[in-house]
């Protein structure tokens, strides 16, 4: 009897492994949101879910991008939501839909962002810090009263760096 059982457990264990060897698996650099280089890289996906970014401004490509690589979809470990990786309360401060649309909407995502972006600026003139592309990341990822300190890490520098070559390359 303990060997009929054991035999049925075996082939039950095997029927699933031969099942599941038909499922598409990720590639390990579908796994990855940056390159060998340590440069973000795009998500997998068809060029028409990624007509959100058309005319988008170099700094907002850039912070996407360096953020989760342009997916959209992306929710974060801290549950930040979108391609730019908004928190609750930054959504809720540029818009009244509910937080779960930041990675489900992404027009309505590339909005608040852009919002967000003036936001940003407006925050940090008043500052007496000028908005250039390293202080608005900086006050993009650790916010506008620590956009002076941060401006020189290496995530403000990454989507400063970005931004500027995307302005050299489609001006």
């Amino acid at each position: 009897m303990k060997t009929a059982l054991f035999t049925v457990f075996v082939l039950i264990v095997f029927a699933v492994l031969f099942l599941l060897s038909f499922t598409p698996w990720a590639t390990p650099e579908e796994w990855r949101a940056t390159d060998a280089a340590g440069e973000p890289k795009p998500a997998p996906k068809s060029p028409e879910a990624n007509a959100y970014l058309a005319g988008l401004s170099p700094l907002l490509f850039a912070l996407s991008s360096v953020e989760t690589g342009n997916n959209p979809t992306a929710i974060g470990p801290g549950g930040e939501r979108s391609a730019w990786q908004f928190t609750a309360d930054t959504w809720r401060r540029h818009t009244k839909l509910p937080f779960r649309l930041a990675s489900e909407d992404p027009v309505h995502a590339r909005e608040v962002a852009e919002m967000h972006l003036d936001y940003l600026s407006a925050e940090l003139r008043t500052r007496g810090v000028d908005p250039t592309p390293e202080h608005l990341a900086a006050a993009w990822r650790y916010g506008p009263a620590s956009s002076r300190v941060c401006a020189g890490t290496d995530y403000a520098k990454r989507v400063a760096r970005l931004a500027a070559s995307l302005e050299l390359n489609f001006p």
